[in-house]
């Protein structure tokens, strides 16, 4: 039963929650009080004798005079509307007298102090005015009292009515001011009071409440307030929702013309120019500034502006207050400022910078600025030449035309290159079906649905390439999903690297493209490649045929289904050990190793409260060795952390981060990733053609926990998402205030989450919500939400767990309540396990696979086709300073006879970079004849007299730049002591048998008779190719 004021709050915000202290009133009570064991007359004296009247009257004052005339400061900053409170008779501001528009008000705020004992931790105990709430304390005090003091703001003091009502609630552990069938704290309350700005202490006047008894058997209109005579401030009030106590508390404060001795007024500062402003009251004045402007923002950047990189810069300041805030964000994430970005490492498009400022009173200003990024890569036309498969007679040349798309300046290099395509001889193909995604096992059959369907291709590169070449991998096929991924073996690390891809579709083909460097991913020239379907884990299987001797009469058939889910939560009691309830967490582990082939138990789920107190070590040990069982036979389970297991309110996460971290983990196949250490996780489980993930959330859940959240669920939007909490669905079907912001937030925006499984609260529950995803009107998805907690049965649970079988066949899930400890099923038909009427829940119910939309579906992979392009970084050769659409050529001179690979790189200044595909072309040398060269023409005159080389600055090359000087044959002679012409024949051949003859003619002159020669005549013929 909830009341419908209180909804209404809980929906809105909370704008008035007042933050809790601890006896936080210094100089009135000493500091002494804070903690005792149980309340005690030594205490209730101190208190009574600081509060000591100075006359017995009903007005309890106290000679304490407030020094404060004005509830503001001298050169206080203040906006918006503000309550300005002033001790004298009149007020004037800026000259102008407002004192006909204001209330008479207590001078200030009050204090509203009590003390409790007995409450348990995170049950929202509450005090509030007319519904609104004013403070929850939800600490555990358990056995010692606490006091506790709530500001009272002077606008719930009426004058004229002179009497304020507050409302103590015993709350429970979902929502403020809420009384139905949740449990409620019991605890104990005394010593009410209220303290008046001017020290004026207040007992209380009247005492109502409503008992718990009532609430349970009416509506809230039909709630009867009893007045409450028998209650004095030193009264031990039972609160709580046991019988006989009181579940809502009203306490009744009477006021006298003399406490209202100040003006209230709320003051519109918009009304006002930002700056100074004078208050009077009586003979006091105070200057106070109004500040209703934003602050300014300057950036750097430029809306509209197109951007290739850049460094992000902003500052912001404010006329009149020294603080400021800047905020960043860049297209939604969070960034730093200076921040640096580079198109190249950003999507192509319009980007978002939105810039936020807010000053020391909360002004806020929003800066949006949206700027543009292209594609960095140029692209290269069609009409690249000389196309693939071409022979030319000697040397090529490269023809191309590359478009840059923001016209930059481009580098063309022409590189050599290999390239692979299905069906060649050097590739070796294989298939599969792995129980691992990123392996090659084979360890399932073909005709199997569950595993990784894999393609397998294994290349011979040739030898000329070396392990700095890159790698680009296009593969087009069939599969029939869309997380299929290409690997590539890294042989260093001996596993299957996953490769940044992108994926598109095309004529009805999946096509899959990546790169990789072919570093420690070559041996012995071979490049391993392997496309797959799926990511993950598929447990060890076991058929319906495999049977053990732990058989119960009432075990749901196993030819009835495919696989089984457990369950368990809240195991605290177990581990604690108390009156030896370990037995049944051991037997809980042990049972399901030993079943785990009967019944074909995939995968254990455990949604909180592993221990009951954090700080007692044994407790943890326990259950460390009670999971071990489970690691040690590699039982794929998750867990998370429940309230005990970290302190409750204190989120002391250390010892579960010991025990059961991160690295307890990471190192399982099913395990996909950790949120802060294993506060959160996933886990990712295929098993009977159905592709699920486990994802687990622990204690203390907030903003950044559910972005997380949300972020997994978007990357994986096609398994069957089951959320694992300690807390969500109340014994009562309801949901707490966090619950519903995970509702809200996670549940209904994720069309992939099924199931939402959960503990904390002592009974078993199960909710289903619909959805209409698609919002076509009709619902189209249904939610089960399942509490299991079963901690309040004798010894702390009786070992009573969870199973959901799995039946493919008819699209249906059994879900059954087992207790290996007893060999049982379902604790309400047993008696004496104590409690077993707290389970208000269907132990036993069927879900329907069309409920949670699960189609079982066999995974397939197909390959059309393979094409692997290797690009060396042998350059060919290369033009700088090309224009965006210039035509490009390039010879080759020199290039080797034969066939060779072939491809273009680009580059600009901004880090773009595209490559061609790899081209072939067969250069044919096979007629070309090889060249001599004699570089120095002076060299055919020779000084009578003097030596003579035939072959100084003479050489020979092949059409393939070979040098070929070392074979040339020189006939005929020159005798160097007679003036005279001589001729001499050079003769060289190629490995071809191409020859080549060059005349020379050679000039023996006398210095002293120098005979006019023509030599260019002679010169012009000493460059031979095809005579």
């Amino acid at each position: 039963m909830v009341n419908k004021k209180a909804q209404k709050i809980i929906k809105g915000s909370i704008s008035s929650l007042a933050t809790v202290s601890i006896l936080n009133i210094g100089s009135i009570y000493p500091n002494n009080i804070l903690e005792n064991e149980e309340s005690n007359d030594k205490n209730t004296a101190v208190i009574e004798d600081k509060l000591t009247t100075s006359k017995k009257d009903d007005k309890d004052k106290i000679n304490i005079k407030s020094e404060n005339q004005f509830n503001l400061t001298n050169g206080q900053v203040i906006n918006k509307s503000y309550q300005v409170i002033a001790a004298g008779n009149n007020l004037i501001i800026d000259g102008k007298d407002v004192s006909n528009n204001s209330v008479k008000s207590i001078n200030g705020n009050a204090k509203l102090v009590f003390e409790t004992t007995q409450t348990d931790v995170f049950f929202k105990n509450t005090v509030a005015i007319d519904n609104e709430i004013i403070g929850i304390f939800n600490e555990g005090t358990y056995s010692k009292w606490h006091t506790y003091t709530y500001d009272i703001n002077a606008k719930y003091f009426d004058s004229e009515k002179k009497t304020l009502t507050i409302a103590f609630h015993a709350g429970n552990k979902a929502n403020a001011l809420e009384h139905n069938i949740e449990n409620n704290d019991d605890f104990l309350l005394k010593n009410i009071h209220m303290i008046l700005p001017d020290g004026t202490t207040l007992k209380v006047a009247k005492y109502q409440g409503i008992y718990s008894s009532e609430i349970d058997k009416q509506s809230e209109d039909k709630w009867s307030v009893n007045t409450l005579n028998d209650i004095t401030s030193k009264s031990k009030i039972e609160m709580g929702d046991e019988k006989n106590r009181i579940e809502i508390l009203y306490v009744t404060f009477k006021l006298e013309n003399h406490n209202f001795n100040a003006l209230r007024y709320d003051l519109d500062t918009t009304l006002l120019t930002d700056g100074k402003h004078l208050i009077i009251s009586g003979n006091n004045s105070v200057e106070i500034i109004s500040d209703n402007t934003a602050p300014v923002i300057e950036t750097n950047m430029i809306d509209g502006q197109i951007y290739h990189n850049g460094i992000i810069e902003a500052r912001a300041y404010d006329t009149i207050s020294n603080e400021c805030q800047l905020v960043a964000t860049l297209d939604g994430k969070a960034i730093e400022l200076p921040y640096s970005f580079r198109s190249l490492q950003m999507e192509p498009g319009e980007h978002v910078l939105s810039l936020s400022a807010d000053d020391a009173v909360g002004n806020v200003q929003t800066k949006i600025i949206k700027f543009v990024t292209f594609t960095e890569q140029a692209s290269i036309n069609e009409d690249i030449k000389p196309i693939n498969g071409t022979t030319i007679k000697g040397d090529p040349t490269f023809y191309l035309t590359a478009t840059d798309p923001t016209n930059d300046l481009m580098n063309v290099f022409f590189k050599r290159g290999e390239r692979y395509i299905k069906g060649d001889s050097n590739i070796v193909e294989d298939s599969g079906i792995s129980q691992i995604a990123g392996s090659n096992d084979k360890s399932l059959k073909n005709d199997s649905k569950n595993g990784f369907p894999f393609c397998q291709f294994d290349l011979k590169i040739n030898d000329n390439i070396n392990d700095d070449a890159m790698v680009k991998i296009e593969w087009k096929g069939n599969s029939n999903n869309q997380k299929t991924y290409m690997y590539v073996y890294n042989y260093k690390s001996n596993n299957w690297d996953k490769l940044n891809t992108s994926m598109t579709f095309k004529d009805g083909m999946m096509e899959i493209v990546g790169e990789i460097s072919l570093k420690e991913h070559l041996l012995d020239n071979v490049l391993k490649i392997m496309i797959q379907n799926g990511e993950g884990y598929t447990p060890n299987q076991y058929d319906y045929n495999n049977q053990t001797n732990t058989l119960n009469i009432d075990d749901t058939t196993r030819s009835n289904y495919d696989f089984t889910f457990a369950i368990e939560s809240d195991t605290q009691y177990y581990n604690k050990n108390i009156n030896d309830n370990y037995k049944h967490q051991l037997n809980i582990h042990k049972w399901l190793v030993a079943n785990r082939e009967r019944m074909n138990i995939q995968y254990l789920f455990h949604d909180g409260d592993i221990i009951d107190d954090k700080d007692q070590e044994i407790q943890w040990i326990n259950a460390n060795n009670a999971y071990k069982i489970l690691d040690d036979a590699n039982f794929p389970y998750g867990i998370l952390a429940g309230n005990h297991d970290v302190g409750h309110l204190s989120n002391d996460y250390t010892n579960f981060y010991k025990y059961f971290g991160k690295s307890r983990y990471v190192q399982n196949p099913w395990y996909g990733e950790s949120y802060k250490n294993n506060k959160g996780h996933y886990d990712l489980i295929t098993v009977g053609g159905i592709d699920f993930i486990m994802l687990y959330m622990g204690w203390g859940i907030d903003n950044d926990e559910i972005e997380w959240l949300n972020d997994v669920l978007a990357k994986y939007p096609e398994r069957k998402a089951i959320l694992n909490l300690h807390e969500y669905l109340l014994a009562s079907g309801g949901l707490g205030d966090k619950s519903q912001q995970i509702y809200d937030e996670v549940i209904v925006k994720n069309s992939n989450v099924c199931m939402v499984l959960s503990g904390h609260y002592h009974s078993a529950k199960t909710i289903v919500s619909e959805f209409d995803d698609n919002n076509d009107g009709i619902n189209d998805r249904k939610v089960y939400q399942m509490l299991f907690d079963y901690q309040k049965l004798a010894q702390g649970g009786m070992g009573y767990i969870r199973l959901m079988h799995f039946d493919n066949k008819n699209g249906k899930i059994f879900v059954r309540t087992y207790s290996p400890s007893l060999d049982d099923y379902n604790a309400k038909d047993e008696k004496d396990i104590e409690d077993e009427d707290s389970i208000i829940g269907e132990e036993e119910f069927i879900i329907n696979y069309a409920d949670l939309g699960i189609k079982p579906i066999q995974k397939q992979i197909e390959t059309i086709d393979l094409d692997v392009n290797v690009y060396s970084n042998d350059i060919i050769g290369s033009i700088s300073d090309v224009k965006s659409n210039d035509k490009i050529q390039y010879t080759w001179q020199y290039a080797p006879h034969g066939i060779v690979g072939w491809y273009a790189e680009i580059t600009d200044e901004n880090g773009g970079l595209t490559r061609s595909k790899v081209n072939y072309v067969n250069i044919d040398k096979q007629n070309i004849k090889p060249m001599i060269v004699i570089d120095d023409k002076e060299s055919n005159l020779v000084s009578l007299g003097n030596s003579f080389d035939p072959l100084k600055n003479v050489k020979a090359y092949d059409s393939q730049g070979k040098d070929l000087t070392e074979q040339i044959l020189v006939l005929g002679s020159v005798d160097v002591n007679n003036v005279g012409r001589y001729e001499l024949i050079y003769k060289v051949s190629d490995s071809f048998g191409n020859v080549t003859i060059v005349p020379r003619i050679i000039e023996v002159v006398d210095k002293n008779n120098k005979v006019n020669v023509d030599l260019n005549y002679f010169f012009n013929k000493l460059i031979y190719k095809d005579e």
